[in-house]
């Protein structure tokens, strides 16, 4: 508003949000898991730096994502 154009909307950055969600439900749940004292196996280990790592990536996409 206030004379200020919309702003364009990020058709990736839309989608990345929704999986990112989701994922991040399931991170929050190993997180409360891990702060009960319970160890975490090093295959979940494993795979928590797997999905670490592609959080990261999709960072980087949206970054450079161009509006449109």
């Amino acid at each position: 508003m206030c004379g200020q154009p919309p702003t364009a909307r990020w058709p990736l950055a839309r989608a990345a949000i929704v999986q990112l969600a989701r994922v991040g439900n399931n991170l929050n749940q190993l997180v409360k898991l891990a702060h009960s004292g319970a160890p975490l196996s090093l295959e979940l280990y494993a795979v928590v730096q797997q999905v670490l790592a592609e959080v990261r990536r999709v960072r980087r996409a949206l970054q450079v994502e161009p509006r449109g």
